[in-house]
């Protein structure tokens, strides 16, 4: 069985779950179903069918909305810009990983420090701290 849809709008984060029996809800409530998920193309169009058909495309529209309806829905929201986030897995099942691994300070020299020149005096202490030597 496939997962379900899942959608996230990139603007504000809000993800849209569509469940599984997408097939049967298209074929039970036909055109409508597409209508009550928001998205009126597939509604507008089976009434102009309907129109020049003379109402014989509804045993296409039982037959075909049903077999494209998960691919409707996908291209959909992907021409709306959302991202398909249907095989991301929950961020509770990702191991939790540092964003960024500590780095360790580097152990510098003394005498090849800026500070460590003779004729000013300046040097660097065993902390890596500038001192001035008298």
């Amino acid at each position: 069985m496939r997962p379900p849809l899942r959608f996230k709008n990139p603007a504000n984060g809000y993800v849209v779950t569509i469940e599984n029996p997408i097939a049967l809800w298209a074929f039970l409530l036909g055109p409508f179903f597409f209508a009550i998920k928001g998205m009126w193309k597939p509604l507008i169009f089976c009434v102009v069918a309907g129109c020049f058909t003379l109402g014989f495309s509804i045993f296409v529209q039982l037959i075909v909305l049903p077999i494209f309806a998960r691919s409707l829905f996908t291209n959909h929201f992907l021409m709306l810009g959302w991202e398909d986030v249907t095989d991301v897995k929950p961020e509770s099942t990702i191991a939790s990983k540092p964003a960024v691994e500590p780095v360790e300070p580097q152990q510098t020299n003394p005498s090849k420090s800026l500070f460590a020149s003779k004729k000013s005096g300046m040097g660097v202490g065993a902390d890596g701290i500038p001192t001035y030597r008298l």
